[in-house]
Protein backbone atom coordinates (compact mmCIF):
# COMPACT_ATOMS: atom_id res chain seq x y z
CA UNK A 1 0.00 0.00 0.00
CA UNK A 2 1.50 3.09 -0.88
CA UNK A 3 1.95 6.05 1.96
CA UNK A 4 1.54 9.63 1.51
CA UNK A 5 4.16 11.80 3.93
CA UNK A 6 5.10 15.13 4.57
CA UNK A 7 8.42 15.64 3.21
CA UNK A 8 9.25 18.45 4.73
CA UNK A 9 8.17 17.31 8.09
CA UNK A 10 9.55 14.07 7.64
CA UNK A 11 12.98 15.79 7.15
CA UNK A 12 12.84 18.11 9.74
CA UNK A 13 12.75 14.94 11.99
CA UNK A 14 15.64 13.35 10.65
CA UNK A 15 18.10 16.66 11.01
CA UNK A 16 16.81 16.40 14.39
CA UNK A 17 18.07 12.93 15.09
CA UNK A 18 21.21 12.81 13.12
CA UNK A 19 22.08 15.91 12.27
CA UNK A 20 25.64 15.97 14.44
CA UNK A 21 26.58 13.40 11.37
CA UNK A 22 24.41 14.80 7.64
CA UNK A 23 26.26 16.36 4.82
CA UNK A 24 23.46 17.61 3.15
CA UNK A 25 20.89 20.39 4.16
CA UNK A 26 17.49 19.94 5.41
CA UNK A 27 16.42 21.58 1.35
CA UNK A 28 18.97 18.67 -0.08
CA UNK A 29 17.74 16.04 2.44
CA UNK A 30 13.86 17.12 1.42
CA UNK A 31 14.87 17.15 -2.64
CA UNK A 32 16.33 13.54 -2.04
CA UNK A 33 13.19 12.26 -0.28
CA UNK A 34 10.81 13.46 -2.41
CA UNK A 35 13.08 11.81 -5.41
CA UNK A 36 12.53 8.27 -3.60
CA UNK A 37 8.64 9.35 -2.63
CA UNK A 38 8.03 9.83 -5.79
CA UNK A 39 9.79 6.82 -7.86
CA UNK A 40 9.25 4.20 -5.07
CA UNK A 41 12.79 2.42 -5.90
CA UNK A 42 13.21 -1.31 -5.01
CA UNK A 43 16.58 -1.25 -5.68
CA UNK A 44 18.64 1.93 -4.05
CA UNK A 45 22.63 2.14 -4.84
CA UNK A 46 24.75 4.87 -2.84
CA UNK A 47 28.19 5.39 -4.03
CA UNK A 48 30.10 7.27 -1.21
CA UNK A 49 29.18 6.59 2.50
CA UNK A 50 31.43 8.85 5.06
CA UNK A 51 29.43 8.54 8.49
CA UNK A 52 26.52 7.03 7.06
CA UNK A 53 24.18 9.98 7.01
CA UNK A 54 22.45 10.36 3.98
CA UNK A 55 22.10 6.08 4.31
CA UNK A 56 20.57 6.93 7.25
CA UNK A 57 18.24 9.73 5.56
CA UNK A 58 16.87 7.05 2.83
CA UNK A 59 16.70 4.62 5.72
CA UNK A 60 14.05 6.79 7.56
CA UNK A 61 12.38 7.86 3.96
CA UNK A 62 11.56 4.37 3.01
CA UNK A 63 10.08 3.15 6.58
CA UNK A 64 8.15 6.18 6.33
CA UNK A 65 7.03 5.19 3.34
CA UNK A 66 6.23 1.29 4.10
CA UNK A 67 8.51 0.48 1.09
CA UNK A 68 10.74 -2.94 1.48
CA UNK A 69 13.75 -1.73 -0.10
CA UNK A 70 16.79 -2.96 -1.25
CA UNK A 71 19.73 -0.58 -0.02
CA UNK A 72 23.33 -0.95 -1.12
CA UNK A 73 25.92 1.49 0.46
CA UNK A 74 29.52 1.68 -1.51
CA UNK A 75 32.92 3.12 -0.39
CA UNK A 76 36.35 3.11 -0.79
CA UNK A 77 37.64 3.92 2.89
CA UNK A 78 36.85 1.05 5.59
CA UNK A 79 37.43 3.32 8.08
CA UNK A 80 35.27 7.00 8.21
CA UNK A 81 37.52 9.86 6.51
CA UNK A 82 36.93 12.35 8.80
CA UNK A 83 38.13 10.15 12.33
CA UNK A 84 39.55 7.20 11.25
CA UNK A 85 38.75 5.28 14.77
CA UNK A 86 35.64 4.90 12.86
CA UNK A 87 34.03 2.80 10.80
CA UNK A 88 32.67 3.87 7.69
CA UNK A 89 28.93 4.49 8.21
CA UNK A 90 29.09 3.54 11.89
CA UNK A 91 25.77 5.89 12.05
CA UNK A 92 23.82 3.39 10.55
CA UNK A 93 25.39 0.44 12.02
CA UNK A 94 24.11 1.62 15.10
CA UNK A 95 20.21 2.40 14.22
CA UNK A 96 19.79 -0.66 11.89
CA UNK A 97 17.55 -2.39 13.92
CA UNK A 98 14.68 -0.13 13.68
CA UNK A 99 14.65 -0.58 9.77
CA UNK A 100 14.01 -4.32 10.12
CA UNK A 101 12.08 -4.19 6.46
CA UNK A 102 14.85 -2.34 4.84
CA UNK A 103 17.49 -4.72 3.25
CA UNK A 104 20.50 -2.73 3.59
CA UNK A 105 24.09 -3.65 2.87
CA UNK A 106 27.81 -2.53 2.99
CA UNK A 107 29.94 -3.14 0.34
CA UNK A 108 33.58 -1.38 1.21
CA UNK A 109 37.13 -1.11 0.39
CA UNK A 110 37.63 -1.50 -2.86
CA UNK A 111 36.55 0.45 -6.08
CA UNK A 112 32.91 0.51 -7.44
CA UNK A 113 33.46 -1.96 -10.42
CA UNK A 114 34.68 -4.23 -8.28
CA UNK A 115 31.46 -4.52 -6.45
CA UNK A 116 28.75 -4.09 -9.60
CA UNK A 117 28.83 -7.82 -10.54
CA UNK A 118 27.72 -8.68 -7.21
CA UNK A 119 25.25 -5.85 -6.77
CA UNK A 120 23.93 -7.16 -9.93
CA UNK A 121 21.50 -4.98 -12.37
CA UNK A 122 18.00 -3.55 -12.07
CA UNK A 123 19.22 -0.36 -9.77
CA UNK A 124 16.04 2.17 -9.78
CA UNK A 125 18.31 4.77 -8.01
CA UNK A 126 21.79 5.83 -7.41
CA UNK A 127 23.11 8.51 -5.32
CA UNK A 128 26.63 9.72 -6.02
CA UNK A 129 28.30 11.26 -3.45
CA UNK A 130 32.14 11.06 -3.73
CA UNK A 131 35.21 13.33 -5.22
CA UNK A 132 33.42 15.86 -6.25
CA UNK A 133 36.25 16.63 -8.32
CA UNK A 134 37.08 16.06 -12.22
CA UNK A 135 37.44 13.14 -12.65
CA UNK A 136 35.71 11.69 -9.38
CA UNK A 137 31.87 10.78 -9.94
CA UNK A 138 32.18 10.83 -13.60
CA UNK A 139 33.89 7.55 -13.45
CA UNK A 140 31.89 6.24 -10.91
CA UNK A 141 28.35 6.71 -12.80
CA UNK A 142 30.33 5.41 -16.33
CA UNK A 143 30.81 2.41 -14.10
CA UNK A 144 27.13 2.08 -12.87
CA UNK A 145 25.14 2.89 -15.87
CA UNK A 146 25.29 -0.60 -17.51
CA UNK A 147 23.26 -1.91 -14.34
CA UNK A 148 20.58 0.84 -14.19
CA UNK A 149 16.85 0.53 -15.10
CA UNK A 150 15.85 2.26 -18.48
CA UNK A 151 14.16 5.17 -16.61
CA UNK A 152 16.39 5.13 -13.40
CA UNK A 153 17.32 8.21 -11.40
CA UNK A 154 20.54 9.49 -10.75
CA UNK A 155 21.28 11.95 -7.95
CA UNK A 156 24.27 13.80 -7.17
CA UNK A 157 25.05 15.90 -4.39
CA UNK A 158 27.78 18.92 -4.53
CA UNK A 159 26.73 19.91 -8.06
CA UNK A 160 27.86 23.38 -7.16
CA UNK A 161 31.26 22.19 -5.41
CA UNK A 162 33.21 24.63 -7.40
CA UNK A 163 31.35 28.21 -6.29
CA UNK A 164 30.30 27.13 -2.51
CA UNK A 165 33.02 24.98 -1.20
CA UNK A 166 36.67 24.86 -3.90
CA UNK A 167 37.69 26.71 -6.56
CA UNK A 168 38.27 23.75 -9.63
CA UNK A 169 36.35 22.04 -12.06
CA UNK A 170 33.45 20.28 -10.48
CA UNK A 171 32.93 16.58 -12.01
CA UNK A 172 29.25 16.64 -10.59
CA UNK A 173 28.72 19.96 -12.85
CA UNK A 174 30.07 18.15 -15.77
CA UNK A 175 28.34 15.10 -16.12
CA UNK A 176 24.90 17.08 -15.61
CA UNK A 177 26.33 19.38 -18.45
CA UNK A 178 27.35 16.61 -20.83
CA UNK A 179 24.82 13.63 -19.78
CA UNK A 180 21.43 13.34 -22.00
CA UNK A 181 18.82 12.39 -20.47
CA UNK A 182 15.43 14.16 -18.08
CA UNK A 183 17.17 16.90 -15.80
CA UNK A 184 15.72 17.16 -12.32
CA UNK A 185 15.90 20.63 -11.20
CA UNK A 186 15.44 21.82 -7.24
CA UNK A 187 14.35 24.70 -7.80
CA UNK A 188 16.20 28.21 -5.94
CA UNK A 189 17.94 27.09 -2.60
CA UNK A 190 17.11 30.30 -0.89
CA UNK A 191 19.57 29.36 1.62
CA UNK A 192 22.38 29.94 -1.14
CA UNK A 193 23.35 33.50 -2.01
CA UNK A 194 22.80 32.96 -5.82
CA UNK A 195 19.68 30.71 -5.18
CA UNK A 196 21.81 27.82 -7.17
CA UNK A 197 21.32 24.06 -5.70
CA UNK A 198 23.98 22.23 -4.31
CA UNK A 199 21.90 19.43 -5.72
CA UNK A 200 20.47 18.05 -8.52
CA UNK A 201 19.98 14.94 -10.73
CA UNK A 202 18.33 13.38 -13.67
CA UNK A 203 16.50 10.29 -15.28
CA UNK A 204 17.88 8.14 -17.42
CA UNK A 205 16.20 8.02 -21.18
CA UNK A 206 16.48 6.41 -24.57
CA UNK A 207 19.45 8.48 -25.69
CA UNK A 208 21.55 8.61 -22.07
CA UNK A 209 22.87 5.23 -23.35
CA UNK A 210 22.85 6.44 -26.86
CA UNK A 211 25.07 9.38 -26.35
CA UNK A 212 27.08 8.16 -23.69
CA UNK A 213 30.11 9.07 -25.70
CA UNK A 214 29.28 13.19 -24.38
CA UNK A 215 30.21 12.16 -21.27
CA UNK A 216 33.72 9.76 -22.31
CA UNK A 217 34.54 13.34 -24.25
CA UNK A 218 33.71 15.47 -20.69
CA UNK A 219 36.71 13.44 -19.51
CA UNK A 220 39.46 15.06 -21.60
CA UNK A 221 38.34 18.28 -19.59
CA UNK A 222 41.59 19.18 -16.84
CA UNK A 223 41.57 16.75 -14.20
CA UNK A 224 42.12 18.03 -10.28
CA UNK A 225 43.61 14.85 -9.89
CA UNK A 226 45.29 11.57 -11.55
CA UNK A 227 43.95 8.38 -9.94
CA UNK A 228 46.70 5.94 -10.05
CA UNK A 229 47.28 3.18 -12.78
CA UNK A 230 45.57 0.38 -10.69
CA UNK A 231 42.51 2.43 -10.06
CA UNK A 232 42.67 3.59 -13.64
CA UNK A 233 42.88 -0.28 -14.66
CA UNK A 234 40.15 -1.52 -12.57
CA UNK A 235 37.87 1.10 -14.35
CA UNK A 236 39.04 0.75 -17.75
CA UNK A 237 38.27 -3.10 -17.71
CA UNK A 238 35.08 -2.70 -16.63
CA UNK A 239 34.34 -0.44 -19.29
CA UNK A 240 35.66 -2.70 -21.85
CA UNK A 241 32.85 -4.92 -21.16
CA UNK A 242 30.45 -2.51 -21.56
CA UNK A 243 31.20 0.33 -24.25
CA UNK A 244 32.52 1.09 -27.56
CA UNK A 245 36.29 0.61 -29.24
CA UNK A 246 35.48 4.51 -29.37
CA UNK A 247 34.51 5.47 -26.06
CA UNK A 248 37.46 3.50 -24.67
CA UNK A 249 39.65 5.36 -26.93
CA UNK A 250 38.55 8.69 -25.45
CA UNK A 251 39.10 7.27 -22.16
CA UNK A 252 42.63 6.56 -22.44
CA UNK A 253 43.60 9.56 -24.35
CA UNK A 254 42.00 11.61 -21.31
CA UNK A 255 44.12 9.54 -19.33
CA UNK A 256 47.38 10.06 -21.02
CA UNK A 257 46.37 14.10 -21.32
CA UNK A 258 45.31 14.39 -17.77
CA UNK A 259 48.40 12.92 -16.32
CA UNK A 260 50.62 15.01 -18.20
CA UNK A 261 48.27 18.18 -17.95
CA UNK A 262 47.85 17.87 -13.99
CA UNK A 263 51.49 17.15 -13.61
CA UNK A 264 52.44 20.06 -15.46
CA UNK A 265 50.00 22.56 -14.03
CA UNK A 266 50.87 22.39 -10.84
CA UNK A 267 54.10 22.27 -10.92
CA UNK A 268 54.65 25.13 -12.81
CA UNK A 269 52.70 27.15 -9.46
CA UNK A 270 55.40 25.82 -7.63
CA UNK A 271 58.81 26.56 -9.60
CA UNK A 272 60.75 25.68 -12.60
CA UNK A 273 62.22 22.33 -12.99
CA UNK A 274 65.11 23.29 -15.08
CA UNK A 275 67.36 23.80 -11.55
CA UNK A 276 66.88 20.65 -10.17
CA UNK A 277 69.28 21.94 -7.38
CA UNK A 278 66.82 23.68 -5.85
CA UNK A 279 64.89 21.18 -4.55
CA UNK A 280 68.27 19.44 -2.83
CA UNK A 281 68.57 22.50 -1.42
CA UNK A 282 65.48 22.43 0.20
CA UNK A 283 65.57 18.50 1.32
CA UNK A 284 68.99 18.30 2.72
CA UNK A 285 68.90 14.54 1.80
CA UNK A 286 70.35 11.73 -0.61
CA UNK A 287 67.01 9.87 0.11
CA UNK A 288 63.49 9.61 1.72
CA UNK A 289 60.59 7.74 3.10
CA UNK A 290 57.36 8.43 2.31
CA UNK A 291 54.05 7.89 4.69
CA UNK A 292 51.31 7.76 2.66
CA UNK A 293 50.34 6.75 -1.15
CA UNK A 294 46.94 9.21 -2.19
CA UNK A 295 47.33 12.14 -4.52
CA UNK A 296 50.05 14.08 -2.15
CA UNK A 297 52.49 11.46 -2.54
CA UNK A 298 52.19 10.68 -6.24
CA UNK A 299 52.36 14.41 -6.62
CA UNK A 300 55.82 15.43 -4.78
CA UNK A 301 57.00 11.65 -5.88
CA UNK A 302 57.60 12.97 -9.13
CA UNK A 303 59.45 16.19 -7.83
CA UNK A 304 61.33 14.71 -5.95
CA UNK A 305 62.19 11.76 -8.15
CA UNK A 306 62.85 14.43 -11.00
CA UNK A 307 65.03 16.10 -8.79
CA UNK A 308 67.56 13.11 -8.14
CA UNK A 309 66.12 12.68 -4.53
CA UNK A 310 65.47 8.68 -4.07
CA UNK A 311 62.37 7.26 -2.04
CA UNK A 312 63.30 3.96 -0.77
CA UNK A 313 59.84 3.12 0.30
CA UNK A 314 56.33 4.17 1.11
CA UNK A 315 54.64 3.46 3.86
CA UNK A 316 50.50 2.98 4.10
CA UNK A 317 47.87 1.63 5.87
CA UNK A 318 44.79 1.75 3.51
CA UNK A 319 46.63 1.69 -0.04
CA UNK A 320 45.82 -1.15 -1.44
CA UNK A 321 49.06 -1.77 -3.89
CA UNK A 322 51.90 -3.20 -3.55
CA UNK A 323 53.98 -0.27 -5.43
CA UNK A 324 53.48 3.31 -6.84
CA UNK A 325 53.43 4.24 -10.47
CA UNK A 326 57.19 4.96 -10.47
CA UNK A 327 57.75 1.68 -9.04
CA UNK A 328 58.12 2.53 -5.40
CA UNK A 329 58.06 -0.27 -2.78
CA UNK A 330 54.86 0.41 -0.72
CA UNK A 331 54.68 -1.83 2.73
CA UNK A 332 52.16 -1.55 5.53
CA UNK A 333 53.06 0.08 9.03
CA UNK A 334 53.37 -3.42 10.78
CA UNK A 335 56.25 -4.81 7.69
CA UNK A 336 58.32 -2.37 8.38
CA UNK A 337 61.53 -1.84 10.80
CA UNK A 338 61.99 0.93 12.06
CA UNK A 339 64.13 0.72 14.50
CA UNK A 340 66.92 -0.07 11.23
CA UNK A 341 65.61 3.27 9.36
CA UNK A 342 68.19 6.50 9.30
CA UNK A 343 66.22 8.17 6.81
CA UNK A 344 63.91 10.94 7.09
CA UNK A 345 60.58 10.03 6.77
CA UNK A 346 57.84 12.90 5.66
CA UNK A 347 54.77 12.97 6.12
CA UNK A 348 52.22 12.88 2.42
CA UNK A 349 49.06 13.75 4.23
CA UNK A 350 47.62 16.61 4.90
CA UNK A 351 44.48 15.42 6.92
CA UNK A 352 45.59 12.63 8.88
CA UNK A 353 49.17 14.06 9.78
CA UNK A 354 48.74 14.22 13.63
CA UNK A 355 47.68 10.60 13.78
CA UNK A 356 50.69 9.18 11.24
CA UNK A 357 52.75 11.32 13.64
CA UNK A 358 51.24 10.08 16.40
CA UNK A 359 52.16 6.41 15.23
CA UNK A 360 55.75 7.56 14.42
CA UNK A 361 56.61 8.42 17.55
CA UNK A 362 54.79 5.56 19.07
CA UNK A 363 57.20 3.19 16.60
CA UNK A 364 60.16 5.09 18.30
CA UNK A 365 60.64 7.18 15.34
CA UNK A 366 62.05 11.00 15.71
CA UNK A 367 63.62 11.63 12.34
CA UNK A 368 60.55 12.97 10.47
CA UNK A 369 59.07 15.65 8.50
CA UNK A 370 55.37 16.58 8.79
CA UNK A 371 53.56 17.49 5.68
CA UNK A 372 52.52 21.39 7.22
CA UNK A 373 56.90 21.22 7.35
CA UNK A 374 57.60 20.32 4.58
CA UNK A 375 55.44 22.69 2.77
CA UNK A 376 56.83 25.70 4.76
CA UNK A 377 60.17 24.43 3.57
CA UNK A 378 59.47 24.37 0.25
CA UNK A 379 56.77 27.26 -0.50
CA UNK A 380 58.90 28.98 2.49
CA UNK A 381 62.22 28.87 -0.48
CA UNK A 382 60.31 30.15 -3.61
CA UNK A 383 58.04 32.91 -1.37
CA UNK A 384 61.65 34.11 0.03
Amino acid sequence: MKKNIDIRDMVVKIHELYFENLEMTTYESEFLCGIISKIRPKKILEVGVAAGGTTAIIMQCLNELNLASQVISCDLNKQYYRDKKLDTGFLISSIKHKFATIKHTFMLGTYLPEFLDDIGGGIDLVIIDTVHTMPGEILDFLAVLPFMKNNGVVILHDVAFSYYYHNCLSSNAVLMASIVGQRIEPGDDKDRASGYPNIGGFYLNDDTRKYIINVFSSLLLDWEYVPSKHELMIYKKHYEKYYTEKEINLFEKAIFNNRNNVRNRVCKKLFDFDDKDIIKAIIKEEQVIFWGAGSISRFWEDVLLRAGIAIRFIISKDDIQRESDNQIPIIRPDECDFSAIDDMIIVMSSRYDKEIEAALINYGVHKYCTYNEFKKKVFGFFLK
